[in-house]
């Protein structure tokens, strides 16, 4: 009877065994295809992320050739309004001087060449002052 015993748990313990083992397959096989999802979508999130990359660079690399075209644009603007601001100047010092050898007021030429009054006052002294030394010169030359 104890040989019968042990004959029947041998056959239980094998036919357990074999449903411990597909147990142990249907187990592996479930952790493979898990694994295998979670790289899958960790590879999605990687190329999302990868793309965002990419279009964050272009972006930054537009905006770096906008800004260096605006730069180059500014540039350009300061040395015409350079260019203009001298020719500006020039040209009221030019008008003044003329109101002036046409005997106008200080105030007419300060209100019709864009010069200030202190300016205008300037001029005034320093083309009076240029006129009393060629006066000089003219005395000097005539006297020799």
């Amino acid at each position: 009877m104890l040989g019968e015993l042990m004959m029947a748990i041998n056959n239980g313990l094998a036919e357990y065994s074999g449903l411990i083992s597909l147990g142990l397959v249907l187990m592996n096989v479930v952790l493979v295809a898990t694994i295998v999802q979670m790289r899958v979508s960790a590879l999605r999130r990687q190329q999302a992320l990868v793309k965002h990359v990419n279009m964050s660079q272009n972006s930054v690399i537009d905006v770096g050739e906008r800004l260096m075209g605006l730069e180059k644009r500014l540039l350009q603007l300061n040395k015409e309004q350079r260019e203009l601001g001298d020719s500006q100047i020039e040209l009221c010092f030019s008008r003044a001087r003329t109101m002036l050898d046409q005997g106008l007021s200080d105030e007419t030429i300060a209100a019709n060449s864009g010069l200030s009054m202190a300016e205008v006052s300037l001029l005034k002294m320093v083309q009076t002052q240029s006129q009393q030394s060629q006066s000089r010169h003219t005395s000097e030359a005539l006297a020799s």
